[in-house]
């Protein structure tokens, strides 16, 4: 059908009750033909709440909707009210993607995490991403600076953890998801190897060495004397 250019109305008459259509407008000139505006249903079924969300709209197109009321018999209203054309604009969201992220346990139920990103990025702040492994529900942290702790992880469940760079549009893409890691429970350190006696010639170089286990994972301070052993030059070496 065409109609006048200068009318931006038209009736469809004729039109079967309980019907999806679609309905497009193409502009016509010397020249030839615009591209058609389409208007389609967003929902195919009605909704009862006062609040639906759109999603996939594309950036730098225009859009106008309308809503319609159904009843239980099929009948609709004839809303003519069209919102303001809305401009969904184009987002400058950070384009780069921080590394994998490094995990490392801290305590029965939470985790320390750190990344690297270009130091050439401008104060930027992040948005981590985790889940147990077996679950497709992601929770996430907002943090200001590339080091992050989450708290509240269940013990003998594995999670894991991405992370992106967030600015004032938005959340950037998320990096690869970091390897498994599985919260253990807390246990004392334990003596694996210890120290043994040695004999050593004058000037000959004297190693001890032991080991520990515990979770989380203990540190290993030296003494001698009962003061530690803080290396101070080249001829001692704590590792």
């Amino acid at each position: 059908l065409q109609v006048s250019g200068a009318k931006t109305s038209y009736v469809i008459e004729d039109l079967k009750a309980s019907t999806n259509y679609t309905v497009r407008v193409t502009a016509v000139n010397g020249q030839g033909l615009s591209e058609p505006v389409e208007v389609s249903h967003v929902n195919r079924e009605p909704t009862h709440a006062e609040r639906f969300a759109v999603k996939n709209l594309q950036q730098g197109i225009g859009y106008e909707f309308k809503v319609e009321a159904y009843n239980e018999d099929g009948v609709r209203s004839t809303s003519e009210v069209i919102t303001i054309p809305l401009l969904i604009p184009v987002l400058d969201l950070p384009r780069i993607t921080p590394s994998i992220p490094r995990i490392t346990v801290t305590g029965p139920d939470s985790v320390t995490i750190d990344w690297t990103t270009p130091e050439y990025e401008p104060s930027p702040s992040f948005t981590v991403a985790y889940k147990s492994e077996s679950s497709d529900i992601w929770e996430e942290v907002h943090c200001d600076t590339n080091f992050c702790k989450i708290d509240g992880l269940k013990e003998e469940v594995s999670y894991v953890f991405k992370v992106a760079i967030r600015n004032e549009h938005g959340v950037g893409n998320f990096s690869e998801t970091s390897r498994p890691v599985k919260i253990l429970p807390s246990s004392p350190p334990v003596v694996l190897k210890s120290i043994r006696d040695v004999t050593v010639s004058r000037k000959d170089q004297l190693r001890l060495e032991c080991r520990f286990s515990g979770h989380p994972t203990p540190e290993h301070v030296w003494y001698k004397d009962g003061a530690e052993i803080i290396p101070k030059d080249s001829n001692t070496e704590v590792s």
